[in-house]
């Protein structure tokens, strides 16, 4: 579980440049988790992160699903010789289907019987109510569809991450680029994310449509709050 997915580096950055300056999955799930955390100790004190950075988890067809759980449907590529098998699921024209009986390979999703369409390939989907095992998530009496994650949030936390990450590849020679989406590029930090993150922590400063803290009074709410594999306490920096 991660609040990154793959797809969302696609709009920053090329996967072939994400690979080089990624020699390990556990690296950028390492420098997400840090990217998370720090943005977080920016925020905490006016607004509740813990609905912030949300976890979205792969979809899978027998798992138990909680309300409230924020899910990625994504499958690999249908192939007309693989005779899958019932459940198995496959991505076609751009949506998920689930193998549904144990006929012989040769016929697409789209053209014949054997398959259920579930929903969309890489669509996110949040649950209304606990789900057994087996839900579709294109049932829209137990599912929505749509990415609640904030889109701002989402871009400053790309960038934080793929300036942590060329940190811990090549410190000394970090792209332009990156270090100015990460703060501007100068000492004291004003620009880039971290110079958003910053205004938008102080009572003073802007006022992003960011979930509020319920107790502004008392910040230190003991939410936990999970980064990739890892989940820590947001009040034990």
């Amino acid at each position: 579980m991660s609040f990154l997915r793959d797809k969302d580096y696609a709009y920053q950055i090329e996967s072939d440049f994400l690979g080089q300056i990624t020699p390990t999955l556990e690296d950028r799930q390492q420098a997400e988790a840090a990217a998370i955390r720090e943005a977080s100790n920016y925020l905490r004190h006016r607004y509740d992160v813990a609905k912030i950075f949300i976890d979205v988890t792969a979809y899978a067809i027998d798992r138990v699903i909680k309300k409230d759980q924020v899910l990625e449907l994504k499958a690999a590529a249908y192939d007309i010789a693989i005779n899958y098998a019932v459940d198995k699921l496959v991505s076609y024209q751009a949506d998920v289907y689930k193998k549904k009986t144990t006929a012989a390979a040769g016929t697409t999703p789209a053209q014949g019987t054997d398959w259920d369409k579930i929903g969309k390939q890489e669509g996110i989907y949040t649950a209304l109510a606990d789900q057994t095992a087996g839900s579709y998530p294109s049932d829209d009496t137990k599912f929505t569809y749509g990415d609640p994650r904030d889109p701002q949030i989402l871009m400053y936390a790309v960038d934080m991450t793929l300036y942590h990450l060329h940190s811990s590849v090549t410190p000394r020679q970090i792209p332009v680029v990156r270090a100015i989406r990460y703060d501007g590029n100068s000492p004291d930090q004003k620009g880039g994310a971290i110079g958003w993150l910053k205004r938008a922590g102080r009572p003073d400063g802007i006022s992003p449509d960011l979930p509020l803290l319920t107790n502004p009074d008392n910040p230190d709410q003991g939410k936990s709050i999970r980064f990739g594999s890892e989940c820590k306490q947001d009040n034990d920096f």
